[in-house]
């Protein structure tokens, strides 16, 4: 039985309650003490008007309409007078209906006529009103009810019925008549008299039996003539037949009022429309009579019987009632009637008052569940089964809600019985919904129904039912499913239900509803109620057979429990019947079998599960075939029954069939430190045998022996992990995998494991260097670098090591003669693993497989190293050859105050200010190839640099080359070597880069005023001028400076002066081509528009 003990759903305290002193609540509607004072006032106004005749006491269903009209009758029935009131009753509950029931109801409705409909609520209401009418005061009335005959009235009968008789014997032979006639002294002949009393006797009987209504005449025919006495029209109702007779028996009645309750139901106006007619007739018809009081119809109705203008139009009042009871206060009301009916509140839980309450609207449910709940607890095993007042309530509260649901319960159906009796159906719903939204499945360990609703949203829980109810015959709709979801989360409505629904004995050999369940479906074979809680699995075990036993619906935990608890070894029964059950799960499918194992043995402690494993191993190719197919291998009893198998006896299979097995007890190696020494003996020569690894880091063993022996045994995964476990466990030292191969390559005591490693994992070290976290850096110290590198290891691993190594190469002729040096030593300089000393510089430069950016990166990653300078000063070849190189400045710095040989030829390589400082330390050779880089580069500053002290050598270099030389190159040494080098090298050059230049006019007109120097590069100068197009006092200072042409300046004043020699004619012309002048017969001439200033 399913218990919720953090809600207080069994209580201690009920057990020895007096449920006898409970009171019971009538369900009709019962007078108040009083009501309050605005009703009686509305309703005092109402009656005491005569021109309200139909009025309205309108609220909806259940609001206290018929109490606050009964409490008025009660506070003022003398006033009051007679009333007559009139109940209508149309209770379908289309919710109690399936959907082909409610459509068959619906069909039958349609096809039934709306007279007949109108016909049998008018009969009903002339019915009732007839009934509350005496008859006496209806005497014309012929459809009265039968009532027994008065002695009187039967003595006449007879008295009549006598004479009527004698009439007809002697209506021919009438002197027995005569003879009697005589003795009365009635002189009249005889034929007369006679003839006279039989037609008194015949017109008293027919007015009898017309009075009873026993003959109607209809039609009276004379000899071909006929009359019609009544005829009815075939499309008149009752009400409209007899509107006469009803005022008839109204107005007799004397009664002043007549409520009409619950004729709203039928949603059909008319009925309302007929009586306001009747109303009005009635009262037509007594104020003619003189009777000036009118009869005033009432009518308890809801608000939306009418429209809102046909509502005020059709009642002459209306008087509203507030309903007394609705889900915001109904708690309150239970509270009330609760105590009133002598429940002790305290007994339930609040929060379950309060959700409860949420649902009752209605006192009538709310007083009938109070007195359901009062029945059931004393009839019911209470105090034996102690049965909760939480779960009984929250059932009566579901039988009165929904009857039919709570019907289908009773009886092992509907949607409330599927979600308690299938938990493991919901789960699986549940999982399907959430795989599609990508979302954790529910966890496999939630089995119990209150676990499982506690870990899924409502959400989830409609989304799975929402269509199911729909479909069911249930009462219970989907807007209900929250109430359902709450009361089976919080413990309320579980399992035991069962036990609130009937009677049960209690006792060792009652056979309880669920062992019958379980006896019904053995038979029927339907499905296997494995998680079943039967209740007297001894009783169960004497009723079945062995060959019950061999049937895979037997499979249940309770019961097999109860066998394991009763074999003693020695009893053959119960030996029997366990291996019985394992036959026949053996036999079920392969997909099934295991998962059905584990359920099986789930509910059995250690002891009982051992007790089992060893009696069912003797079958050992069964037993493994029911582990090795499990698909739930991470299951905490699946792994509990695999190492008792294992720790059982040697098992001697093939190795490939148990390995695998085997190992599926990595990750739970804890839980060996519960084996004794023999049973850990036979477990580990087990799985030494099938050659099992395991994770020994991954568990904790808590058995020392056992771990020693697990790892003296290598039954451990050769990886880093489990390594470095082993490596601190015996070193007992807290390594970090840092330290790990040191720890190793150091003590020789881990040599036996190291080896083992690598020869069952040759990939170890891969994984090990691959393993290293970002950043982090091997400890290779005390040689164990060098052992790396020297090994046989591939480059690959190597180089690997040698991007995590944090120690470095001292002496490169330790490795220098392994195999793969070349392709290492790149890697160690790039992470600066070799030391800077002599022998090392010396290997590295000597060394053709380095490259130059490797050599430079070697002495880069030393250059803050105090010592290189002193290296570098005994290794003048290297400076030589650094001076040239792209090295940082440390290092060209220390190469240059060392280098003794000069560069023969300058590359881009060398920075420019490296060549300034190269040749002011004389490191530059002045020949013909540097000279014409500096040309090229234009690096006037160092071309200058280079020539000085040399000017000679220079100039000839120059002139001997026919190198081209820049204008600008030549202003630029003007002034910085002698007036004859400069003269020399200008007239010498056969062609001039035609670059651009910065006109500087003192080196310009400098030049220009140098005869010696060729007029035609003179002449290009002043080309270039004219081009920047400088202003006119510009062009007069520069051609002045022209010794051969002086006098040309005259033309920008005016004047014509005359070309009278080759050079003046050579310039003229210049100016010519430049738009500033033009020639005439030997003379020039300014052009007028050029005579304004020029840019």
């Amino acid at each position: 039985m399913e218990q919720c003990s953090e809600n207080n759903i069994d209580n201690e305290d009920n057990k020895s309650e007096d449920h006898s002193l409970n009171s019971f609540y009538p369900l009709c509607a019962q007078p108040l003490d009083y009501n309050p004072e605005i009703y009686k006032s509305a309703l005092d106004f109402a009656l005491g008007n005569d021109d309200a005749k139909n009025i309205a006491i309108s609220g909806a269903y259940c609001s206290g309409k018929s109490t606050i009209w009964n409490t008025y009758l009660k506070e003022g029935s003398d006033e009051i007078g007679d009333v007559i009131t009139v109940q209508l009753g149309k209770y379908v509950d289309y919710h109690s209906y399936s959907n082909s029931n409610l459509a068959n109801q619906q069909n039958k409705q349609n096809t039934s006529s709306e007279n007949e409909v109108e016909n049998r609520v008018e009969r009903q209401i002339i019915n009732q009103i007839l009934a509350q009418v005496k008859p006496n005061k209806i005497p014309l009335y012929e459809h009265k009810y039968k009532q027994n005959k008065k002695g009187l009235n039967f003595f006449l009968s007879i008295i009549f019925s006598t004479l009527l008789s004698l009439c007809i014997f002697f209506w021919n032979d009438y002197r027995y008549i005569y003879i009697v006639l005589c003795k009365l002294k009635i002189s009249l002949p005889l034929w007369v008299l006679s003839r006279i009393s039989l037609f008194i006797i015949l017109i008293w009987i027919i007015y009898y039996l017309m009075k009873k209504g026993l003959i109607k005449i209809s039609k009276i025919s004379f000899k071909g003539a006929e009359a019609t006495v009544n005829q009815w029209d075939s499309d008149e109702t009752v009400l409209d037949r007899e509107n006469k007779d009803l005022v008839y028996l109204l107005n007799s009645s004397e009664a002043r009022i007549v409520v009409f309750e619950d004729l709203d139901r039928f949603d059909n106006i008319k009925l309302f429309n007929k009586l306001k007619e009747l109303n009005f007739l009635l009262n037509s018809c007594r104020k003619i009579n003189g009777n000036i009081k009118p009869v005033k119809f009432i009518y308890m109705v809801k608000d939306s019987v009418f429209t809102s203008e046909n509502r005020v139009k059709f009642f002459d009042f209306i008087i509203p009632v507030v309903p007394i009871i609705n889900e915001h206060n109904s708690i309150d009301y239970l509270y009330e009637e609760m105590s009133k009916s002598k429940i002790r509140i305290k007994d339930f839980d609040e929060k379950l008052l309060i959700n409860l309450a949420l649902y009752l609207n209605d006192m009538r449910v709310l007083k009938n569940i109070l007195n359901e709940l009062i029945v059931y607890k004393n009839c019911l095993n209470y105090d034996d089964l102690e049965l909760s007042d939480n779960k009984i309530l929250t059932l009566m509260v579901l039988k009165n809600l929904f009857p039919k649901e709570y019907e289908l319960l009773c009886a092992g159906q509907g949607f409330i019985y599927n979600i308690l009796d299938d938990p493991q159906g919901l789960k699986e719903k549940i999982n399907i919904l959430r795989q599609k939204y990508n979302q954790e499945p529910v966890d496999g360990n939630n089995n119990g129904l209150m676990e499982l609703f506690r870990v899924i949203s409502l959400d989830e829980f409609k989304s799975c039912y929402r269509r199911d109810i729909a479909k069911t015959e249930s009462d219970l709709k989907e807007s209900f499913l929250g109430l359902i979801y709450y009361l089976v989360k919080s413990g309320y409505l579980d399992k035991t239900y069962y036990y609130y629904i009937g009677n049960f004995r209690t006792g060792q050999d009652t056979i309880g509803r669920n062992d019958r369940i379980f006896i019904k479906n053995l038979l029927e074979q339907n499905t296997v109620l494995i998680d079943l809680e039967i209740e007297n699995p001894h009783k169960i075990n004497i009723i079945l057979d062995n060959t019950d036993f061999h049937n895979k619906y037997i499979f249940n935990c309770i019961l097999l429990k109860y066998l394991v608890e009763k074999y003693n070894f020695t009893n053959d029964l119960y030996a029997n019947r366990i291996r019985l059950i394992f036959d026949a799960l053996v036999e079920c499918e392969e997909t099934t079998q295991s998962s059905l194992m584990i359920k099986l043995v789930h509910g059995l402690k250690d002891e009982l599960l051992k007790k089992l494993i060893v009696l069912i191993a003797n079958d050992e190719s069964s037993l493994v075939k029911l582990l090795e197919y499990c698909p739930e291998k991470s299951n905490e009893i699946y792994l509990k029954i695999l190492l008792i198998f294992l720790s059982t006896n040697e098992i001697i299979f093939p190795i490939s069939d148990l390995r695998k097995l085997a190992e599926y007890l990595d990750g739970n190696l804890g839980l060996i430190s519960e084996l004794d020494k023999t049973s850990f003996d036979i477990f580990l020569k087990n799985i030494i045998n099938f050659n099992a690894r395991y994770n020994l880091y991954a568990d904790v063993i808590s058995n020392r022996d056992i771990l020693d022996k697990m790892v003296n045994a290598g039954v451990y995964i050769k990886d880093v992990n489990n390594l470095c476990f082993i490596i601190q466990y015996f070193s007992k030292k807290k390594l970090s995998i840092a330290d790990l191969i040191h720890e190793i390559y150091i003590n020789s005591r881990f040599t036996d494991i190291w080896n083992k490693t690598i020869e069952e994992n040759p990939e170890f070290l891969f994984q090990y260097v691959d393993g290293i976290p970002e950043k982090t850096k091997i400890n290779l110290g005390d040689g164990v670098f060098q052992k790396i590198l020297n090994s046989s290891h591939s480059t690959e691993l190597k180089n690997k090591f040698i991007e995590c190594s944090d120690s470095k190469i001292l002496n490169l002729e330790d490795i220098q003669y392994t195999p793969d040096f070349n392709n290492i030593i790149s890697s160690l300089i790039n992470y600066n693993l070799i030391e800077i000393n002599k022998i090392n510089l010396q290997i590295i430069w000597k060394n053709d497989s380095i490259s130059q950016e490797d050599f430079i990166k070697y002495l880069e990653n030393n250059s803050s190293n105090p010592i290189l300078r002193e290296i570098l000063s005994q290794s003048t070849d290297i400076c030589n050859m650094l001076i040239q190189w792209n090295c940082n400045n440390d290092i060209f710095n220390i190469a240059s105050e060392i280098a003794n040989v000069e560069i023969k030829k300058l590359s881009k390589v060398i920075a420019r200010t490296r060549i300034k400082t190269l040749i002011s330390k004389h490191l530059v050779e002045l020949n013909y190839e540097n000279i014409d880089f500096l040309i090229q580069q234009n690096y006037n500053q160092e071309l200058y640099l280079l020539s000085k002290n040399l000017e000679n050598e220079f100039i000839d270099i120059i002139i001997l080359y026919n190198l081209k030389i820049s204008y600008e190159q030549i202003f630029f040494l003007v002034g910085k070597i002698s007036k004859e080098s400069l003269i020399k090298l200008v007239n010498s050059v056969e062609g001039y880069e035609s670059t651009a230049f910065n006109i500087n006019n003192r080196k310009i007109k400098y030049i220009l005023s140098l005869d010696e120097i060729i007029l035609s590069f003179r002449i290009g100068i002043l080309e270039k001028i004219l081009e920047k197009q400088v202003n006119i006092q510009s062009i007069v200072e520069y051609l002045k400076a022209f010794p051969e042409a002086g006098q040309l300046t005259s033309v920008f004043n005016g004047k014509h002066p005359i070309l009278d020699s080759s050079p003046k004619i050579e310039i003229a012309k210049i100016f010519e081509r430049h738009g500033y002048i033009t020639i005439k017969n030997n003379r020039a001439y300014m052009i007028k528009r050029k005579n304004l200033s020029l840019k």
